[in-house]
């Protein structure tokens, strides 16, 4: 790096500093080297140390897959409509509370070191931490226009025992499984129970309408409209019975007549015999006189 000096008229001195090249830069290097390679080294030293003393921590993982129902909800409506993932964070702030968690720790005899000078409650916290619950995960294929894909989601837990890690992550998966199949099954007995009430409320309701039909159809029997066709067989059945009388009684006025005409003519006969008898007597009477 160089500079010059330039001397003005009036005696003022102005200094000028040209541009730093690529070989300006490693001579500054070369110079500081020490300097540099110094704290890198001791850094690098560090960290190789403490990686050396710092324990081993696996992470053990599990995944559980998520399976949509075998009928579409469009033919077969299922009666649990909560969302997975819904029901996921909520089994998972349930299987990952305190109580849960300490019953964990306590069965798999968990941080023995750790539980020596820390209370529970920072215990927890670490093991919560050292949890992992990723969301839901659509799988590739399956499912079709109508049914919806299958989807997973992982569990994981970090510890320094690779087979303790294994034991948890197996615990922790099996205790979301149950809990999903507790929750499934009250969401179940609760939705039926509902359905169960609707359908006795319904019953007696339907009941009731029932016995009013019966007794409106009793009070009214001959002049519904379902009744129509019976009527109109019954309306039937009585014309031909007017038809059959009225026919009897044509015939009876005929017979009536005849007998009318015969009893005219009997007494036509009845009387010309009575004056017939009449006149005979006195007939007799006066031949017998003379």
């Amino acid at each position: 790096m160089q500079a010059t000096l330039n001397q003005t008229p009036s005696g003022a001195e102005i200094i000028t500093q040209r541009t730093l090249d690529l070989e300006d830069y490693l001579t500054i290097a070369r110079r500081n080297l020490s300097w540099l390679l110094g704290p890198t080294l001791a850094a690098l030293t560090i960290a190789v140390v403490v990686a050396f003393f710092w324990p081993n921590t696996y992470f053990s993982v599990a995944a559980i897959r998520v399976v949509p129902p075998a009928v579409p909800e469009k033919l077969v409506p299922t009666n649990v409509s909560v969302q997975m993932a819904e029901r996921v964070a909520a089994m998972q702030q349930t299987i990952l509370s305190r109580n849960a968690l300490t019953n964990i720790i306590q069965t798999y005899d968990l941080y023995r070191r750790e539980r020596s000078r820390l209370p529970m409650e920072d215990i927890i916290e670490k093991m919560q931490r050292n949890i992992t619950v990723t969301g839901l995960t659509n799988l590739g294929g399956g499912g079709g226009a109508n049914a919806p894909r299958a989807a997973a989601f992982r569990i994981g837990f970090a510890y320094e025992n690779r087979y303790v890690a294994q034991k948890v992550t197996r615990d922790l998966m099996t205790r979301f499984i149950d809990e999903n199949i507790r929750e499934r099954f009250s969401q179940s007995q609760q939705t039926t129970q509902f359905l169960r009430d609707q359908f006795d409320q319904k019953k007696l309701e339907l009941d009731n309408i029932d016995a009013k039909l019966t007794t409106f159809r009793q009070a009214n029997i001959g002049r519904l409209p379902d009744s129509m066709g019976s009527n109109i067989q019954q309306i039937s059945v009585l014309e031909s019975r007017v038809s059959s009388l009225n026919t009897n009684i044509s015939r009876a006025r005929q017979e009536q007549m005849m007998l009318e005409t015969d009893l005219r003519a009997t007494r036509e006969k009845l009387n010309a015999l009575n004056r017939i008898r009449d006149i005979v007597p006195q007939s007799g009477g006066g031949m017998a006189a003379a």
